[in-house]
């Protein structure tokens, strides 16, 4: 991350920094609560833990995410997604999010097993529901029926598999061809899906999901 991007001016400048410290140390000491104590410590601030991250380690991860979220907004205003195949945006989309964690491959690592073992489930399961429907939103999808909550699930499916098959190897061409293998299963599985509700004319379906894919940037 860059710290004078446009992206991070939203912001507040101090947790900003603490998340600086935060990344810098977590590849030595890991993505945890004891860090960002450490961090706070370092900054002179320790006696604000509880004003500035009452939930702890978890409030950082929330904040990592979103500015990833923001940066990913900002980047697609330079781009021309409206020439481009649904299948064709999200795999850009995929990769600009990538394009951000790569520097910080180990983060992501030590985040992803903080969540794993420590982290609150549904938390976890919140930031990957904004963060998929806000591919989707850029990506150009406006539905409002059942849709809207079926292309979310099985983008997020797409996404997270996608993070750690990237999490493990190193050539950028070995993710952009499991994308590729990804995008064309979930196509079929779109196809078959459309072809059985066709045939038992089902016109409605409704998940109590809506509260994970509510953006809040």
């Amino acid at each position: 991350m860059e710290k004078e991007e446009e992206y991070l001016r939203q912001f507040d400048r101090v947790k900003i920094d603490i998340l600086y410290k935060l990344i810098d140390h977590t590849p030595f000491t890991g993505w945890s609560n004891e860090t960002l104590k450490f961090c706070l410590d370092e900054a002179g601030i320790l006696d604000s833990l509880e004003e500035l991250f009452s939930n702890g380690i978890d409030d950082l991860t929330d904040l990592y995410i979103s500015i990833a979220d923001k940066k990913l907004e900002y980047d697609v205003k330079e781009l021309d997604l409206n020439s481009k195949s649904i299948r064709e945006r999200i795999k850009i989309l995929l990769n600009l999010r990538l394009d951000f964690f790569e520097s910080e491959k180990q983060v992501i690592k030590q985040i992803i097993g903080s969540d794993l073992i420590t982290g609150p489930r549904l938390r976890s399961i919140n930031r990957i529901g904004k963060s998929v429907d806000l591919i989707w939103r850029l990506a150009g999808d406006k539905s409002l029926d059942y849709n809207f909550y079926t292309k979310r699930i099985i983008l997020s499916g797409v996404y997270v598999s996608t993070i750690l098959f990237w999490l493990d190897v190193d050539s950028r061409d070995d993710v952009s061809h499991f994308i590729d293998r990804r995008i064309s299963n979930v196509m079929q599985i779109e196809k078959i899906k459309k072809n059985i509700n066709s045939m038992l004319k089902i016109k409605k379906f409704n998940f109590p999901l809506n509260s994970f894919f509510k953006n809040k940037i």
